[in-house]
């Protein structure tokens, strides 16, 4: 599942990681639950793109499958 985290690339603030953390589980909770480290759920947050990059990756690949 931690995997599955880390290539979600969604919109800032869209993947089940930050979900369950906007519905009020701690990122040590969710580490605990998915029985990886804190610091691993940190490498995922910091690799996803950021709001704007993954708008315009998702807006480029509307445009190449029409």
């Amino acid at each position: 599942m931690a995997d599955e985290a880390a290539a979600c690339r969604r919109p800032c603030g869209t993947t089940p990681l930050e979900k369950s953390h906007r519905n009020g589980w701690s990122y040590t909770e969710i580490a605990d639950r998915l029985g990886i480290t804190k610091g691993h759920i940190s490498q995922i947050r910091s690799t996803a793109p950021g709001p704007e990059r993954a708008l315009s990756s998702e807006s480029s690949e509307m445009r190449r499958t029409g």
